[in-house]
């Protein structure tokens, strides 16, 4: 996966924060589902266990796809799937 600078800035933001609960926001079209899926992958290849949740089946739908074309083993659920 190739990211654009912006998207590593954000990546590393992301990723070297301690906080339990990381959201990303942004306009339609700025690369943020692709941009989750490749700091899903990450964190997985880091041994980190991690719940990937989304507030519609569609938004999980989406990325579920975006998952599997990066290859990354895991499962997008709803918020309240797991609540």
């Amino acid at each position: 996966m190739i990211l654009s600078r912006h998207q590593e800035e954000v990546v590393n933001k992301l990723r070297s924060s301690d906080a339990q609960i990381r959201v990303l926001t942004g306009s339609a079209g700025v690369g943020k589902t692709y941009t989750t899926a490749y700091i899903i992958k990450k964190e997985l290849d880091a041994g980190r266990n991690i719940a990937v949740t989304s507030t519609t089946h569609k938004a999980c739908e989406v990325l579920n796809k975006h998952m599997i074309d990066a290859d990354v083993d895991g499962e997008v659920r709803t918020i309240h799937s797991l609540l």
